[in-house]
């Protein structure tokens, strides 16, 4: 039920891979004690299906806990205002990172109403600080989401957080 890291192992040698093209160190990096370190992270659940939980290169490190995009994302999915979307982690002075929830909508674009959702959805920890509207989520041929190029607070990101109340 814990999560880890994926590692693979075949029956015999060169089946999976022979290593990485022109890479050494990465492919010493990832290969060790005879197992391939695939840098995904997943789960066992009781039936001992194997889930995918991301990348671990792609983990939030909020406030020092490390947090999934990927949960986020599957959370996000379920509002029905919401076709796509990508978490990221943006950078910040105090928690290390703060998460940016990139959101394709389908009708209402209700920044307000989805952090609600998103509220009742997620663990405290790990509702979204902001939330930007797109058009589309940039994605490789394979469909893999290029986080590296939502990782950074634009004009149009609205911060979620809620305004200190006056003392007047």
């Amino acid at each position: 039920g814990s999560v880890g890291e994926i590692a693979v192992r075949p029956r015999l040698p060169h089946v999976m891979t022979s290593g990485y093209f022109n890479k050494p160190q990465e492919t010493l990096d990832a290969i060790r004690n005879l197992w391939f370190h695939t840098g995904d992270l997943g789960r066992f659940d009781a039936e001992g299906f194997l889930n995918f939980e991301g990348r671990s290169k792609e983990l939030i490190r909020r406030g020092g806990e490390m947090i999934s995009p990927v949960e986020i994302e599957l959370a996000a999915l379920k509002h029905p205002n919401i076709a796509d979307c990508a978490a990221v982690g943006i950078s910040d002075p105090i928690l290390e990172e703060e998460i940016k929830l990139v959101v394709v909508a389908r009708g209402n674009r209700d920044p307000q109403e989805i952090a609600s959702f998103l509220r009742r959805a997620l663990p405290r920890n790990k509702v979204p600080r902001y939330i930007e509207f797109a058009d589309v989520i940039p994605k490789t041929p394979t469909q893999k989401i290029q986080r590296f190029r939502l990782t950074k607070l634009s004009p149009q990101s609205i911060d979620l957080k809620p305004a200190a109340k006056s003392s007047d």
